[in-house]
């Protein structure tokens, strides 16, 4: 788990211009659209998402370029919340 500095609408507020939208597709089906933003640390690279996006491991994430499965899920917390989930691809 990471620990976040500010609460995580403010978070994806302030980095808004980065969001990308991806389509969440789990067996086949789409199950949702959501936009996530792109980071790294040293678990590898990961998508961060609002805590509400139903996401699990295998769940392919697309946009109109690219596609990435999702390999583990950790999350965001703020003041012991979690409210950030980080599926790494």
């Amino acid at each position: 788990m990471s620990v976040l500095p500010v609460p995580a609408k403010m978070y994806f507020s302030d980095f808004k211009f980065d969001l990308v939208k991806y389509d969440v597709v789990r067996d086949g089906t789409h199950i949702a659209t959501a936009k996530g933003l792109t980071n790294s640390d040293k678990m590898g690279n990961f998508i961060s998402f609002p805590i509400d996006v139903d996401l699990q491991v295998g769940d392919v994430l697309q946009t109109k370029r690219q596609r990435f499965v999702v390999k583990s899920i950790d999350y965001g917390v703020y003041e012991g919340e979690e409210q950030i989930i980080n599926a790494y691809c």
